[in-house]
């Protein structure tokens, strides 16, 4: 069953066009690895998705449906690092978060994810106050308290370290177990080959590569294949380095 469908989506800014023209479904229980450089276009596509950016033309429904309005408490997203709100306590914060999705807060529910992710009496805390992985694990705390049906996760486990990074790839299999959809951006393509068996890149605003992956396919391959990056910017600095006088 498709839980979105994405149709001809395209998002200008000023001088520039963000997204071009992009088409994809996704099915109930599947989690989709959207890659691409740095402004290439994928978080002006999820944003464009949700509503945060208005989209200049396209087709965005959840659900058989156009109006995101009608299934908001059932759609959790999980913002990059710089989007978090430093002056809001973390209590405040996941309880706002889940109002906008008319759930009420259950504190015995966030302590334990609390002390399962090993964070240490955070809920008074301010978010400026935490360290980058800790924000990362309460914006994860404040999304899997949603319960959602789908979730979109921009960079997750940033500023995470290894043993964390592999809890959440645990957790993401887990959810996938439990009929939840994901879509995730990531630049750590090692990891997501991990987790993730289809794979949306997304170039200079253009969807050019959409695909379940081969048992010996890598997303790294498909990344180098579709942009030509292989390594061309680092010849440049190399020679520098050789020029550098002892």
């Amino acid at each position: 069953m498709k839980i979105l469908m994405v149709k001809n989506l395209t998002k200008k800014f000023k001088g520039d066009v963000g997204i071009k023209n992009i088409s994809f479904d996704v099915e109930r229980g599947e989690i989709v690895a959207l890659i691409g450089d740095n402004g290439a276009g994928k978080t002006t596509l999820i944003k464009t998705i949700l509503g945060e950016y208005e989209k200049d033309s396209g087709l965005v429904q959840f659900l058989d449906t156009n109006n995101r309005e009608l299934h908001s408490d059932r759609i959790a997203f999980l913002p990059d690092q710089s989007s978090y709100p430093g002056d809001l306590s973390v209590g405040e914060y996941v309880k706002y978060f889940l109002m906008l999705k008319n759930i009420k807060f259950d504190r015995k529910i966030f302590s334990a994810f609390e002390k399962e992710f090993k964070l240490e009496n955070v809920y008074r805390k301010k978010f400026n106050m935490l360290s980058s992985g800790s924000v990362k694990k309460v914006l994860l705390i404040a999304s899997l308290m949603s319960n959602a049906d789908i979730y979109f996760l921009d960079e997750p486990t940033a500023n995470m370290d290894v043993n964390s990074r592999k809890e959440f790839n645990d957790i993401m299999r887990f959810m996938i177990g439990k009929g939840k959809t994901i879509i995730l951006i990531s630049h750590m393509l090692e990891e997501l080959d991990l987790i993730a068996k289809r794979v949306i890149l997304i170039s200079d605003g253009n969807k050019v590569f959409d695909d379940t992956l081969s048992p010996n396919q890598r997303s790294r391959e498909v990344y180098e294949k579709f942009t030509n990056n292989k390594n061309n910017g680092t010849e440049g600095v190399k020679k520098i380095i050789n020029s550098i006088k002892p």
